[in-house]
């Protein structure tokens, strides 16, 4: 039983001040500066699946950006349906995120939010859309540095050309 009258330790006000900036990342979704970037190929794990690596990106502290739009290449054309996202977190399905410098302890200094989806109509016409990419744009994407420090990102794409392996919409 706790007694809600009794001052706080250190490792409770750090654990309030963590969920509050989680709160305000997660409430920010209008950014302002679009930008496009090209994914080029980073390798292969299996015939039907690769992955795709876009550019690095650097954000100064407490900066805000659109994340560029990304699109799978036409021979890989569709993002896989695994899920690499973090839960509490906006992202397509076959979308990772990588930050760095790395810290496995500490939560992401960068918030990525990704809601616009780019899809195709699916050929086999077991769904109604596959999801081949992302878009850019205020309302489709943000990225958010929350650190006092500059930090990176960058998005992976795990596309592939089988339609039963991509995700869906």
């Amino acid at each position: 039983m706790t007694n809600d009258n009794q001052p706080r330790t250190g490792s409770s006000r750090r654990w309030i001040r963590r969920s509050a900036l989680v709160a305000v990342g997660v409430a920010v979704a209008g950014v302002v500066g679009a930008t496009a970037a090209q994914a080029s190929p980073a390798s292969t794990s299996s015939d039907s699946t690769i992955t795709v690596d876009g550019a690095w990106r650097t954000l100064a502290p407490w900066a805000s950006e659109t994340v560029p739009s990304y699109t799978c290449p036409a021979d890989h054309p569709y993002l896989t349906k695994e899920k690499y996202a973090p839960d509490f977190t906006t992202l397509p399905p076959g979308l990772e995120i990588f930050e760095s410098p790395y810290y496995p302890d500490r939560m992401w200094r960068i918030g990525v939010s990704i809601t616009g989806w780019d899809l195709t109509p699916d050929p086999t016409g077991v769904h109604t859309n596959l999801i081949r990419g992302t878009k850019s744009g205020p309302l489709d994407s943000s990225a958010t540095n929350w650190s006092l420090d500059k930090a990176q990102y960058m998005v992976r794409l795990h596309c592939t050309s089988d339609p039963a392996e991509a995700g869906n919409r």
